[in-house]
């Protein structure tokens, strides 16, 4: 899915990585895609926009949210800590596997470069936090047991939607 993310807005925009601007980033992370019944980027857009809603009410207000390099750093901490907040309930459970832990990644993963290029103190800052959540993450995709599904019918779930 985060491949899929990077290469439908590269072939959509035909742009290279490093001219997409952030706002067009959010544009694509907040809107489903052209199918608008494909519920991986329903689930997407609707965790973005309730991660947009938080930076904006921390940031407060609107007039904030013109300036990127907040806008990105303010997403990151906040994707982050939600991501962290997943993985402090019981991680025995499969619910794990249904909670918003695979959009979060994605969008983890899109705003990231983001934010090391233009604000690499909160990034430096971050990062304890980024790689105890990151193994966690790992350490319970490793303690889930041979009964756990692989891949839920909806495709939203499972094992292998973690791994992508």
């Amino acid at each position: 899915m985060v491949a899929d993310v990077e290469s439908s807005m590269m072939e959509e925009d035909g742009f290279q990585e490093e001219e997409v601007p952030f706002s067009q980033v959010l544009a694509f992370l907040t809107k489903p895609t052209k199918n608008r019944r494909d519920p991986r980027s329903i689930r997407m857009a609707a965790v973005s926009s309730a991660l947009l809603e938080t930076v904006e009410e921390k940031l407060g207000g609107k007039e904030m949210m013109n300036n990127s390099s907040l806008l990105a750093a303010g997403l990151f901490a906040a994707t982050l800590n939600a991501l962290n907040g997943t993985l402090s309930q019981d991680a025995s459970s499969q619910t794990a596997l249904e909670s918003p832990q695979i959009p979060l990644l994605e969008i983890l993963l899109v705003v990231t470069p983001y934010v090391s290029t233009s604000n690499p103190g909160l990034f430096t800052s971050q990062f304890g936090l980024f790689s105890r959540t990151l193994r966690s993450l790992i350490t319970t995709a490793m303690t889930m047991t041979e009964s756990c599904v692989m891949e839920t019918a909806d495709e939203l779930g499972g094992m292998n939607a973690l791994i992508r």
